[in-house]
């Protein structure tokens, strides 16, 4: 599966030991599906490890999107950044 990730600007939420919020973007043609993950990696590239034995952050929250969520996606991402930042000319 093909996969780009974004770095995020911010650093680790609070309480974190040193990192950068990711966000990583698969997909395949054969599964017709796209799927976002966001995760907190540390300054090497490896997992934060956490206290909590269960789910933490950073193992990822992933969102499996067809066409029409993409597209839902790609309009508020769209205003969302158009009312921070003004619209591309």
């Amino acid at each position: 599966m093909p996969k780009e990730v974004i770095y995020a600007n911010a650093d680790a939420p609070e309480g974190a030991v040193g990192g950068k919020t990711v966000i990583e973007i698969g997909w395949s043609r054969e599964t017709e599906h796209v799927q976002l993950v966001s995760k907190c990696l540390n300054d090497l590239g490896g997992r934060l490890m956490g206290d909590d034995p269960g789910i933490h952050y950073t193992d990822g929250m992933y969102a499996h999107l067809d066409r029409a969520g993409i597209n839902h996606l790609i309009r508020h991402l769209r205003r969302a950044r158009d009312q921070a930042f003004g619209r591309d000319e």
